[in-house]
């Protein structure tokens, strides 16, 4: 809220499996960083259903979560980084949830952030015909930026593990790696 401030933007912050947290409130792009993945399989239809109360009459969904390579590379090397609920993500998976929210998977794509094809990023719309995506970035400055986003937060874990908040010194360090200002 203090980085992206406009007058037509609003964010918000519900866990849509609950009922309760169901609104008229309607939205044109969603973005879930990190969070699909958690929603359990057998949730996802009353999850889709409850999300697309919510939708706009456009829409356009950002997906960002880990490869199923990725987590079976966790599952092999480091255990305890699994979170209790961490399901297998692929394209075969958003296109059924695509279907829940009458939308298309209309972009996916597995990026290389940590490890090689370690993340997807996917867009679920109902504007498919009008969505054009150019996503062709500069990887090696992305993945340069990765690292060091890497390095910043294994450099505090330590901190972190001691439950310091280190919000604002994290913060100030993001803000000059992305050069947010």
């Amino acid at each position: 809220k203090d980085i992206f401030q406009a007058e037509n933007l609003v964010l918000n912050e519900k866990d849509l499996t609950q009922s309760e947290n169901i609104s008229s409130e309607k939205f044109e792009f969603i973005c879930m960083i990190d969070v699909f993945e958690h929603i359990p399989a057998n949730s996802r239809k009353h999850f889709g259903e409850s999300l697309k109360k919510n939708l706009g009459e456009k829409f356009m969904i950002f997906f960002s979560c880990p490869t199923i390579s990725m987590q079976n590379h966790l599952k092999a090397t480091n255990p305890s980084a699994i979170q209790p609920v961490d399901e297998d993500i692929d394209e075969k998976v958003l296109q059924e949830f695509a279907k829940i929210l009458d939308g298309h998977l209309v972009f996916y794509k597995e990026h290389s952030i940590w490890r090689e094809h370690d993340y997807l990023h996917a867009v679920i719309s109902n504007i498919s015909d009008e969505v054009t995506i150019n996503y062709e970035i500069d990887c090696s400055h992305f993945e340069n930026r990765a690292q060091k986003i890497k390095r910043i937060l294994w450099s505090n874990q330590n901190q972190y593990l001691n439950n310091q908040n280190l919000s604002t010194k994290l913060e100030a360090k993001f803000y000059k790696l992305l050069k947010i200002h």
